[in-house]
């Protein structure tokens, strides 16, 4: 919940210490979904519509996509804990969990956006994004915080999407590769079925000029639920381990996590978040 929070997309999605809150659209139905944590293994959700009631199979699998329902904590926390480093990470917060993605393009365009900014900088410009180009909520279900559902990604498929998607204030190049991820999504030369392997699925979205490794193996860990996806050119990876200064020193390092280096990425961000604010308190 910490986590998407703090990356919640204004308009969209709303977050609290015990409620995920965001506009979605369902089986082209608006909806406004909630998930509240119930005792220590469950959630509640809930959907509200403009219809009435909802299939809820469709809402339920995302659910479990977007809070890592199905991953097998014990077998992730024995296999990193055989890493010192790790250990007592893994102690301080046992059962932590890879967030997932509601919707494949919509942590695409966050993760492009994203790059080279603040966490804070790309949750402004993503619901910049959501803003400028969703379409509105409904009267009857909109709210102070949500408001808008997040754009298709065949909208921005066309010619002249690069030009206005530059117009939230970003560099023409980044908005150029968020429409060439538009298209190759809507056209499917970017596949994010699991049927495709991971090697093909980082070659495929690299192919897409301006992302790089460390915004695919973002989109690969989150959209994906790739539990061995690792941005080893992370800046916050590489300064929470001495050891490995480098991306391919990271690299070497991380080979003993396998395959759930995406779990030790999510312990070693949360930790220097916890140092980092400790060290600002006192």
């Amino acid at each position: 919940m910490e986590f998407l929070g703090k990356r919640a997309i204004p308009g969209v999605e709303e977050v609290s210490q015990r409620c995920y809150r965001r506009t979605a659209r369902i089986a082209r139905k608006s909806v406004v979904v909630q998930v509240v944590p119930e005792g220590a293994s469950a959630v509640r959700v809930s959907v509200c519509s403009r219809d009435g009631d909802e299939d809820p199979t469709p809402v339920l699998c995302r659910v479990r996509h977007l809070f890592d329902l199905d991953a097998s904590p014990e077998a992730i926390g024995t296999r990193l804990s055989e890493d010192a480093a790790l250990r007592p990470l893994v102690a301080r917060t046992p059962g932590l969990r890879v967030p997932g993605a509601w919707e494949p393009f919509e942590i695409g365009v966050r993760a492009i956006l994203g790059q080279q900014v603040s966490v804070k900088g790309a949750s402004t410009l993503t619901g910049r994004f959501a803003e400028r180009f969703g379409r509105p909520l409904s009267r009857a279900m909109c709210s102070e915080t949500l408001r808008v559902l997040f754009p298709h990604p065949r909208a921005w498929a066309g010619s002249g999407a690069a030009e206005a998607i530059a117009t939230i204030g970003v560099p023409l190049s980044r908005a150029s590769s968020i429409a060439a991820f538009a298209g190759a999504f809507d056209g499917r030369s970017v596949s994010f079925e699991p049927d495709v392997d991971t090697t093909t699925f980082l070659r495929q979205l690299m192919a897409i000029k301006g992302i790089g490794p460390w915004t695919a193996h973002y989109v690969a860990m989150r959209a994906r639920h790739d539990g061995d996806a690792f941005p080893a050119g992370d800046l916050i990876l590489l300064r929470a381990l001495s050891d490995a200064p480098t991306p391919k020193a990271l690299e070497a390092r991380a080979q003993r996590w396998r395959p759930w280096r995406a779990y030790a990425a999510m312990h070693l961000w949360r930790d220097y978040a916890r140092v980092r604010a400790g060290a600002e308190g006192g």
